[in-house]
């Protein structure tokens, strides 16, 4: 047999390849399964009981039953040609230089096919082996490389996904960032509305009083100008010399000084000054108001977009801040929380928070509550107690959910992709997270040393901030353009009550705490130096006690700890009355100034939380 002829036979007449599970039609013609396949599908429609196509090589009809994932299905397969090829692969190739001969070796250092008779004329100096090791050796060199394309493939695959995570990332900061802008520019021009209303107002109320004033003294002078024209019409000078009764002439004299007299006092009333008004602006707010981050500034944090991939490429996310430097915010940004069921908030940009010292039997004990996966400087925002007295603590920082035991040790934590604010314990072992950019109150539930999320939130109107529990009951301090509110849910969604506490934006109302019945609600205003009482039902005050600067406040049983953020003091007070039962002064322990507090269900710890340094304190 021939080299041509024996091609001729194993080759598809499609594909001009050797043949690949070949597949014959009635008329005997061969093709590879794949290629017949693919001439089924472009020439007819597979959705029919039957498909009906021309032979490619005899145009001889074929009718076969119709298979839409596999055409060539039931076509026999040619087993006398794959016989046929097996053999003569058995056999050999003949060279082709030497025809008679069979190519059964290989020259490596050509690439070529030869025979005995070609190694000895041309490659006697060449690196041979046989086909059948060559052959198994290419097979190895392909199958080497089509894994390390196949990894590449994968790897590029994971690479895309990881960028399509940061893209949704930035995307996601891209939101908020404008999101954060517009809610602050929002409440700057709702101060400036106000405070436009204000100026107003006063201008108006001045200008009024002015005008009565003016108009007072134009009544009473023209009161006054008619009398004089009816004294003058009375009394002729040009007829005095006619008078000789020195009586009447002193009459008319004493008429004369009498009207005199009264029009001077008169003209002494009306001549007081009236001041004219003129509006001084604040020029140093225009001045701080033309810097380009006067209002704000954008800066790359040091977090990264989390991706659910062993590949470490990630890329900086853009943040939204107040001015730290140059200009006070509007809404003071907090360094602190305090709680069991609500939430302390320090009005600066320092973010300390990284330590909390147990005092036991008079001993100092240092805790740390950054971890080794922290980026940034920890800043904790809120805390609660576990029933073991375990800590779920909110790092607004690092964007993390953290768990430490009773004994001040690191347990296990749980990464966001926004910042947690104040968490709260609700039954059991369940607690809840405020996300105050997400608008956002999740549940979540601690089991088997993990941080896991349940199904059960509640997506609040503005944002949401300190949380406090009572019998299946969520208060929220929540902050919209409009002011600061206290809303209660029942549940997931209902609202039973929403009172306004303030209406300005400045106010510092961030913490609360449900009272013993569930019916009462305390919060305390920073702004106003008070705590108040409020009845939920009817939305009126119980009691008001005047503090000075209170931030923190916690419930235990029937006493509320509120901190003073001015000084290392912690006040107990009745939950009925308001009165003060009690004072722990900290000085003498380090503390300084606490912005939160949070006390165990025994009453046999106090957690107090600094507003400057990275200490705080455990009294046991």
């Amino acid at each position: 047999m021939s080299s041509d002829s024996e091609c001729s036979l194993f080759q598809c007449p499609i594909c001009l390849e050797d043949f690949i599970q070949p597949k014959a039609l009635p008329c005997l013609h061969t093709f590879c399964k794949s290629c017949i396949n693919e001439y089924i599908r472009k020439l007819t429609t597979l959705t029919d009981c039957f498909v009906v196509f021309n032979c490619p090589v005899c145009r001889k009809e074929v009718k076969l039953e119709s298979c839409p994932s596999d055409p060539a299905k039931y076509l026999q397969d040619n087993h006398m040609i794959q016989s046929m090829k097996e053999t003569c692969l058995s056999k050999g190739k003949l060279c082709s230089i030497h025809n008679s001969k069979q190519a059964d070796h290989v020259c490596t250092d050509h690439d070529q096919i030869v025979c005995y008779k070609c190694i000895i004329d041309s490659h006697r100096f060449c690196n041979v082996t046989e086909i059948h090791e060559a052959i198994e050796s290419k097979r190895q060199s392909i199958t080497q490389v089509h894994n390390q394309l196949v990894v590449r493939k994968e790897n590029m695959e994971t690479s895309m996904h990881v960028d399509r995570e940061e893209k949704k990332g930035i995307l996601e900061s891209d939101i908020k960032c404008k999101d954060g802008v517009r809610l602050y520019v929002d409440e700057l021009k709702n101060l400036i509305t106000k405070l436009e209303s204000q100026i107003l107002n006063d201008i108006e109320k001045n200008t009024t009083q002015k005008i009565q004033r003016v108009d007072k003294n134009l009544a009473e002078t023209n009161k006054e100008r008619t009398y004089l024209k009816t004294i003058l019409n009375e009394f002729d000078i040009n007829l005095l010399k006619e008078i000789t009764d020195f009586n009447r002439l002193t009459a008319i004299d004493q008429e004369l000084k009498t009207a005199h007299h009264r029009i001077n006092k008169t003209c002494d009333k009306s001549s007081a000054d009236i001041h004219l008004l003129r509006f001084q602006p604040n020029m140093d707010l225009f001045k701080v108001l033309r810097e380009n981050d006067a209002i704000g500034k954008i800066y790359n944090t040091k977090m990264r977009v989390t991706v659910n991939s062993n590949t470490s490429k990630t890329k900086a996310v853009l943040k939204f801040t107040e001015t730290e430097a140059k200009t006070a915010p509007v809404l003071k940004r907090p360094s602190t929380t305090e709680h069991t069921g609500s939430s302390g908030i320090e009005a600066t940009h320092t973010r300390p928070m990284n330590k909390v010292v147990s005092l036991k039997d008079g001993i100092q004990k240092l805790m740390s509550l950054k971890t080794d996966t922290d980026r940034e400087e920890c800043f904790i925002t809120g805390i609660t107690l576990l029933l073991d007295d375990s800590m779920i603590v909110a790092d607004n920082g690092n964007m993390k959910i953290k768990h430490f035991s009773a004994g001040y040790k690191f347990v296990s934590q749980k990464a966001f992709s926004s910042e947690p604010w104040d968490v709260c314990r609700t039954e059991k072992d369940d607690f809840i997270v405020s996300f105050p950019s997400d608008n956002l109150i999740q549940y979540f539930t601690f089991r088997k040393g993990l941080v896991i999320p349940k199904q059960d939130k509640i997506l609040t109107e503005g944002r949401c901030y300190g949380l406090s529990y009572h019998c299946n009951k969520i208060a929220t301090c929540n902050r919209r353009a409009s002011g600061v509110f206290v809303v209660v849910y029942s549940g997931l969604n209902e609202i039973i009550a929403e009172l306004c506490i303030s209406a300005s934006v400045l106010s510092e109302c961030w913490y609360l705490s449900f009272c013993s019945d569930g019916q009462h609600l305390v919060y305390t205003d920073e702004t106003s130096n008070v705590v108040s009482c409020v009845n939920l039902r009817i939305g009126t005050e119980k009691w008001r006690t005047n503090i000075r600067s209170p931030r923190g406040i916690a419930r235990c049983r029937t006493f509320l700890y509120v901190v003073n953020c001015k000084s290392a003091k912690v006040l107990c007070l009745s939950e009925d009355t308001g009165l003060q039962k009690r004072e722990i002064d900290c000085s003498s322990l380090g503390g300084g100034a606490f912005s939160g507090v949070t006390v165990n269900t025994y009453q046999t710890k106090i957690f107090l939380l600094p507003t400057k340094g990275s200490d705080a304190l455990v009294i046991e």
